[in-house]
């Protein structure tokens, strides 16, 4: 599977690509209004496309913790929810 952020129409997009669909077009995720000002569907960040690169790893961004330089536990990422879309 490859993931892909691209500009299309106006639009910002994430897509997948898995080399399957017989038009050989990514599948789309998301779109934004004509100015690309607001999301028109679910708002996805960085940390959430980082959320779905960790699930599809095997390492669970809701339980994995780390320790910063003072030893206190943390999350991976702030936003733990992986893009449903692309798994």
């Amino acid at each position: 599977m490859i993931l892909h952020l691209a500009l299309h129409s106006g639009m910002i997009c994430l897509a997948r690509d898995r080399r399957s669909s017989a038009a050989g077009a990514p599948q789309v995720i998301g779109a934004t209004e004509l100015l690309a000002r607001y999301p028109m569907t679910t708002p996805y960040t960085p940390q959430n496309v980082l959320a779905t690169l960790y699930h599809v790893m095997g390492i669970d961004p809701e339980t994995t913790m780390i320790h910063d330089l003072e030893g206190r536990p943390m999350h991976l990422l702030d936003d733990r929810k992986p893009v449903k879309e692309l798994l």
